[in-house]
């Protein structure tokens, strides 16, 4: 075998061949220990090299911001990724009208505990109720008023300082016709009930905090509305009417005392002269015209001799008799309208029913007292009224401390015409009540349901929430 003259050639390229090998490994080695995140090793990189001198970093180089992971009551939060993976936007899904979603559970029941609606089961579907209270809610916070729970509104919802249910200046709704009506009753306010908080309204609310013990901000929150709607909510004081005092006579002078002398004689005289010339000066009766007597008409007689006749008198008119009256139609006499018959003021519980089933099927609306839609409070002081009861409008928390009401405290006991009042899980404050039709079935305006409706009361929930009952 011939040698090469040039015996190491050979080995050249396979020293090439194994620092390339090499350094591929130990860039393998490095991803490997990075986690495979390129920006990592830029991080690496730019740790590496000399700061400049301008005294700032350059954007490159800037520190990535931390995700702020989901709320644990986040219904729709994703969980198992790692945050280096993955940027969350939200961890909530937009929700609206007609949805039928499990996350509107947890979104009743957090619009329930700020105040914007009335307990209830919860359920899924988004229904008018739960998109007229995130309005409500948009409107505390000052935001676009959709009803739509996008992202952002469940932000501010579910958030530890979200804020709780409030009527403020410049708001408007049905909620703000109930309360301006309410001023009115208690003699708070006397401008125009129009649905609109402007400054007549803040005064008055201002007014009503005064005199019932709340912090003065002309802002009505959740706590001023439960005294507002209570039986211990103070009315404005009635202020007396000050009587006009009568103005004193002002004494005559003498140029106006002789002035008033005078024309007084100067009349009187004038009215005497007049009399006496008139009478002086009086217009004789005119003389009657006599009639003449009849003149006798001469006539020649059997005998050829002129005879001159007595007058024949004229025969008297005979007078026509008068008419007999015709004698006046009696008078058909009028119908006695059959007396009302007068109220024994025993309270009928089958009207109250009656009252209550009319009501079926009729939307839900916060604060509303009918005719066309209710609360549930707003339901049972409609038809406690159409039924004959004198109450006024209060709030179900109120409704069950009525003592003048017996007390009811076993759901076994219910019958027919009761009310009955319930919490719900994160309270033990009464937020719902609903009429008795059986010992077993209520009519109440449900928010869950968005109408007016039956329920069963024999369910968990009611049965857990059970608070008492009242028999007006």
């Amino acid at each position: 075998m011939k040698k090469s003259k040039l015996p190491y050639i050979h080995i050249v390229p396979r020293v090439l061949l194994g620092t390339l090998g090499l350094g591929l490994l130990v860039g393998l080695i490095g991803v490997a220990i990075m986690g495979g995140n390129p920006m990592s090793m830029a991080a690496v990189a730019d740790a590496a090299s000399p700061l400049p001198t301008m005294g700032f970093l350059p954007e490159a180089t800037a520190t990535a911001e931390a995700v702020t992971p989901a709320p644990t009551f986040a219904p729709t939060a994703a969980i198992g990724t790692p945050a280096t993976d993955v940027v969350v936007l939200s961890a909530y899904s937009t929700l609206r009208l007609g949805d039928d979603n499990a996350s509107v559970s947890a979104l009743q029941q957090r619009l329930t505990d700020l105040g914007y609606l009335d307990s209830d089961i919860p359920g899924s579907l988004y229904n008018e109720s739960i998109a007229g209270a995130v309005t409500l809610f948009q409107r505390s916070c000052d935001m676009q008023q959709t009803g739509v729970a996008d992202s952002a509104t469940q932000e501010s919802l579910y958030n530890s300082n979200a804020q709780s249910y409030r009527i403020k200046r410049g708001d408007t709704g049905t909620d703000v016709v109930r309360l301006q009506q309410r001023l009115l009753e208690l003699g708070f306010y006397t401008d125009r009930v129009n649905g609109f908080f402007g400054p007549n309204t803040e005064q008055a609310v201002m007014a009503f905090q005064l005199l019932n013990n709340l912090p003065i901000t002309g802002v009505l929150t959740t706590e001023d509305w439960s005294v507002l709607y209570s039986q211990e909510a103070v009315s404005a004081p009635v202020l007396p009417t000050d009587t006009p005092s009568p103005r004193p006579t002002p004494k005559a002078t003498a140029r106006a005392t002789t002035k008033a002398t005078a024309k007084s004689t100067a009349k009187a005289t004038t009215k005497a002269t007049s009399k006496a010339t008139a009478k002086k000066t009086a217009t004789p009766k005119p003389t009657k015209t006599p009639t003449p007597a009849p003149t006798a008409t001469p006539y020649i007689d059997k005998d050829g001799n002129l005879v001159t006749a007595k007058p024949t008198a004229t025969p008297k008119v005979t007078k026509t008799p008068k008419p007999t009256a015709t004698p006046k139609v009696t008078a058909t006499p009028k119908v006695t309208d059959t007396p009302k018959p007068v109220s024994s003021g025993k309270k009928t519980y089958g009207s109250l029913i009656e009252a209550a089933q009319d009501q079926i099927g009729k939307p839900y609306v916060w604060s509303c007292e009918g005719p066309d839609s209710f609360d549930c409070s707003g339901l049972v002081y409609y038809c406690m009224k159409q039924s004959g009861h004198s109450i006024s409008r209060q709030s179900a928390k109120s409704y069950a401390k009525n003592n003048s009401w017996t007390l009811i405290s076993s759901m076994d006991d219910l019958k027919a015409g009761d009310l009955i009042f319930f919490k719900n899980d994160s309270s033990d404050t009464v937020s719902h009540t609903g009429i008795c039709i059986s010992s077993s079935t209520m009519i109440h305006a449900s928010s869950s349901k968005g109408q007016v409706c039956t329920s069963r009361l024999h369910q968990d929930y009611w049965e857990r929430n059970f608070v008492c009952g009242r028999r007006p």
